[in-house]
Protein backbone atom coordinates (compact mmCIF):
# COMPACT_ATOMS: atom_id res chain seq x y z
CA UNK A 1 0.00 0.00 0.00
CA UNK A 2 2.67 2.29 1.13
CA UNK A 3 5.16 1.69 -2.27
CA UNK A 4 1.74 2.34 -4.10
CA UNK A 5 1.21 5.44 -3.04
CA UNK A 6 4.88 6.87 -2.80
CA UNK A 7 4.83 6.07 -6.48
CA UNK A 8 1.81 8.17 -7.07
CA UNK A 9 3.31 11.06 -5.19
CA UNK A 10 6.77 10.59 -7.08
CA UNK A 11 6.63 9.50 -10.74
CA UNK A 12 10.88 9.21 -10.64
CA UNK A 13 11.38 5.51 -10.37
CA UNK A 14 14.20 5.89 -8.05
CA UNK A 15 13.39 8.93 -5.87
CA UNK A 16 10.54 7.17 -5.22
CA UNK A 17 12.05 4.12 -3.65
CA UNK A 18 14.71 6.53 -1.96
CA UNK A 19 11.48 8.49 -0.47
CA UNK A 20 9.78 4.98 0.09
CA UNK A 21 13.01 3.86 2.31
CA UNK A 22 13.28 7.18 4.24
CA UNK A 23 9.55 6.44 5.08
CA UNK A 24 10.20 3.59 6.56
CA UNK A 25 12.34 4.33 8.42
CA UNK A 26 10.68 7.40 9.79
CA UNK A 27 7.47 4.97 10.26
CA UNK A 28 9.74 2.42 12.20
CA UNK A 29 11.51 4.75 14.62
CA UNK A 30 8.42 6.58 15.62
CA UNK A 31 7.51 6.40 18.78
CA UNK A 32 4.00 7.66 18.12
CA UNK A 33 2.50 5.66 16.20
CA UNK A 34 -1.06 4.98 16.27
CA UNK A 35 -2.38 1.44 17.50
CA UNK A 36 -5.64 0.92 15.47
CA UNK A 37 -4.97 -0.27 11.84
CA UNK A 38 -7.08 2.35 9.69
CA UNK A 39 -5.11 5.10 11.67
CA UNK A 40 -1.93 3.31 11.12
CA UNK A 41 -2.43 3.24 7.12
CA UNK A 42 -3.39 7.06 7.02
CA UNK A 43 -0.55 7.85 9.41
CA UNK A 44 1.42 6.10 7.11
CA UNK A 45 0.42 8.06 4.17
CA UNK A 46 0.95 11.26 6.10
CA UNK A 47 4.43 10.45 7.09
CA UNK A 48 5.33 9.66 3.46
CA UNK A 49 3.50 12.87 2.09
CA UNK A 50 5.99 14.96 4.77
CA UNK A 51 9.10 13.00 3.58
CA UNK A 52 8.24 13.61 -0.08
CA UNK A 53 7.22 17.87 0.92
CA UNK A 54 10.48 17.79 2.59
CA UNK A 55 12.28 16.59 -0.62
CA UNK A 56 10.75 18.71 -2.85
CA UNK A 57 11.79 21.78 -0.75
CA UNK A 58 15.10 20.84 -0.32
CA UNK A 59 15.64 20.43 -4.34
CA UNK A 60 13.38 24.06 -4.50
CA UNK A 61 16.04 25.53 -2.29
CA UNK A 62 19.13 24.12 -4.01
CA UNK A 63 17.68 24.96 -7.26
CA UNK A 64 17.30 28.53 -5.94
CA UNK A 65 21.01 28.38 -4.67
CA UNK A 66 22.46 27.67 -7.57
CA UNK A 67 20.65 30.66 -9.16
CA UNK A 68 22.17 33.00 -7.72
CA UNK A 69 25.19 31.69 -6.95
CA UNK A 70 25.16 32.10 -11.05
CA UNK A 71 23.84 35.10 -11.34
CA UNK A 72 26.61 36.43 -8.94
CA UNK A 73 29.28 34.37 -10.35
CA UNK A 74 28.05 35.73 -13.73
CA UNK A 75 27.67 39.61 -12.59
CA UNK A 76 31.43 38.96 -11.00
CA UNK A 77 32.71 37.83 -15.49
CA UNK A 78 34.58 40.43 -17.01
CA UNK A 79 34.21 38.81 -20.34
CA UNK A 80 30.78 40.43 -21.14
CA UNK A 81 30.20 43.89 -19.63
CA UNK A 82 26.75 43.99 -20.38
CA UNK A 83 25.37 40.94 -19.09
CA UNK A 84 27.35 41.66 -16.02
CA UNK A 85 25.44 45.28 -15.49
CA UNK A 86 22.04 43.31 -15.84
CA UNK A 87 22.71 41.24 -13.47
CA UNK A 88 23.68 43.40 -10.77
CA UNK A 89 20.85 45.82 -11.83
CA UNK A 90 18.48 42.80 -11.30
CA UNK A 91 19.99 42.08 -7.97
CA UNK A 92 19.62 45.22 -6.89
CA UNK A 93 16.06 45.95 -8.28
CA UNK A 94 15.32 42.63 -6.49
CA UNK A 95 16.74 43.85 -3.15
CA UNK A 96 15.74 47.86 -3.25
CA UNK A 97 14.81 47.49 0.48
CA UNK A 98 18.34 47.45 1.99
CA UNK A 99 21.37 47.56 0.47
CA UNK A 100 23.18 44.67 2.58
CA UNK A 101 21.31 42.23 0.60
CA UNK A 102 23.19 41.64 -1.69
CA UNK A 103 25.99 41.44 0.46
CA UNK A 104 24.13 38.85 2.52
CA UNK A 105 23.20 36.72 -0.58
CA UNK A 106 26.64 36.40 -1.83
CA UNK A 107 28.17 35.79 1.47
CA UNK A 108 25.81 33.30 2.47
CA UNK A 109 25.46 31.97 -0.95
CA UNK A 110 28.56 31.84 -3.01
CA UNK A 111 31.23 32.48 0.39
CA UNK A 112 29.30 29.77 1.71
CA UNK A 113 29.39 31.48 5.39
CA UNK A 114 27.45 29.91 7.87
CA UNK A 115 23.59 32.02 8.22
CA UNK A 116 24.49 31.90 12.26
CA UNK A 117 27.61 33.67 11.90
CA UNK A 118 25.88 36.57 9.88
CA UNK A 119 22.93 36.70 11.92
CA UNK A 120 25.22 37.38 14.94
CA UNK A 121 26.67 40.03 12.70
CA UNK A 122 23.54 41.55 11.92
CA UNK A 123 22.37 41.46 15.37
CA UNK A 124 19.24 39.16 13.76
CA UNK A 125 18.21 35.45 14.89
CA UNK A 126 19.60 33.25 12.44
CA UNK A 127 15.61 32.38 11.83
CA UNK A 128 15.14 35.73 10.93
CA UNK A 129 18.19 36.11 7.99
CA UNK A 130 17.20 33.04 6.81
CA UNK A 131 13.65 34.23 5.89
CA UNK A 132 15.03 37.36 4.61
CA UNK A 133 17.27 34.79 2.56
CA UNK A 134 14.24 33.13 1.75
CA UNK A 135 12.00 36.03 0.61
CA UNK A 136 15.43 37.44 -1.38
CA UNK A 137 15.91 34.20 -3.01
CA UNK A 138 11.95 34.39 -3.80
CA UNK A 139 11.62 37.89 -5.48
CA UNK A 140 14.98 37.36 -7.27
CA UNK A 141 13.48 34.17 -8.88
CA UNK A 142 10.23 36.23 -9.28
CA UNK A 143 12.15 38.87 -11.45
CA UNK A 144 13.76 36.96 -13.53
CA UNK A 145 10.44 35.36 -14.97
Amino acid sequence: MLRAYVRVLIRESDLAHDLLQETCLRILSSKVAPEDPAHFRLWCRGVARNVAAQEFGRRRRDRELLLVKHLVETADQREDPERSLLVRETLQGTTRRDAKDVEWLVRAYVCDERICDLANEAAQSAAALRMRLMRLRSMLRASLD
